[in-house]
């Protein structure tokens, strides 16, 4: 500290809030774990992921991706979410029906645009993976390592 700093200044300095953490563990290299990594990179915080698999493989089905989470990761990077574009497909139509196979409400998709600003996309869930991981630097992400407490 200045030793020739004012009374005010030597408050706020004394007052200034200090980061709670410097290094965060993410347990997960999952869609959730992933984003949050990036995130918090964003803010300039040192992230490192643990994911128990030791490899990523092509697992998993098609992703529905609503206008929120897509807003979500807009707020992120734009750039995630042009590629989630890219690489899935926008749903035309969503048709609910019940266990008759009666259809109970058809919902056009520019009602995900009109109201939130995003559609409705479908996504490989292994592609959105390899679309989040690749946002990471390679040696933030921890194949194998499985958490055993903390």
């Amino acid at each position: 500290m200045n030793p020739n700093a004012t009374p005010k200044e030597k408050t706020e300095i004394e007052n200034k809030p200090q980061p709670l953490v410097e290094k965060i563990a993410v347990i997960g290299a999952g869609l959730g774990g992933l984003a949050v990594a990036i995130a918090l990179r964003k803010q300039g915080y040192d992230v490192q992921v643990y994911e128990k698999a030791k490899d990523f493989r092509p697992v998993g089905g098609g992703f529905g991706l609503l206008p929120n989470g897509l807003n979500f990761l807009d707020a992120i990077d734009p750039r995630i979410v042009e590629t989630i574009k890219n690489s899935g497909c926008e749903v035309k139509s969503s048709v609910l029906k019940n266990t008759q196979d009666e259809t109970i409400r058809t919902t056009p998709r520019s009602i995900f645009r009109d109201k939130y600003g995003q559609p409705l996309i479908t996504v490989w869930w292994w592609r959105l993976q390899q679309i989040l991981a690749s946002k990471l630097p390679s040696e933030t992400i921890h194949l194998n390592h499985r958490c055993i407490g903390f």
